[in-house]
């Protein structure tokens, strides 16, 4: 299994949707379960980008959030935690 490795983008926008509501650390830890154990749960999908072409995303259960991440030979790296608005403008400039 790869390694999941934690951007520190993904720790700062991370604090943000911790902020919104207290369940998120719940859905977060499961989110990140599942993902270990079967990506394609949480629609697991390529996203077309000439700066990384390793750039996929998940869905965070349940929210408007989606997670971006790269995914490299040996390792995941989480780059962020974005809600629809944040997930557009980074993937625009992509």
């Amino acid at each position: 299994m790869k390694e999941i490795i934690f951007s520190s983008d993904f720790e700062r926008t991370k604090k943000k949707y911790l902020k919104n509501s207290a369940s998120n650390a719940k859905i977060l830890e499961e989110v990140i379960t599942i993902f270990t154990k079967d990506p394609q749960k949480l629609d697991y999908k390529p996203i077309k980008c000439k700066k990384d072409k390793d750039r996929h995303s998940i869905k965070v259960l349940n929210t408007g959030y989606r997670i971006l991440l790269s995914s490299l030979p040996n390792s995941f790296v989480f780059r962020c935690i974005c809600n629809h608005n944040e997930y557009d403008r980074r993937n625009r400039s992509c």
